[in-house]
């Protein structure tokens, strides 16, 4: 809806959780792939988390869940 793409709009959700992010909270982000990769470990730095965020690129590659929730 809206000419937003369903990665688009993930990445939004995904920035809108590290907004609400308490001060002693910390978050990681993972690009599920075919080999999950880890963009920022563990970490409560907002900057760090919406800039491994913003670097976030779709694929075509399905991604492998079970080890990336692990």
């Amino acid at each position: 809806p809206g000419g937003v793409t369903r990665f688009e709009a993930a990445k939004e959700q995904a920035a809108a959780l590290v907004g609400d992010l308490a001060n002693d909270e910390g978050m990681t982000v993972i690009a599920v792939g075919p080999v999950p990769q880890v963009l920022t470990p563990a970490t409560g730095d907002r900057a760090a988390l919406r800039a491994a965020i913003d670097r976030a690129e779709p694929s075509q590659a399905q991604g492998d869940w079970e080890p990336a929730l692990a």
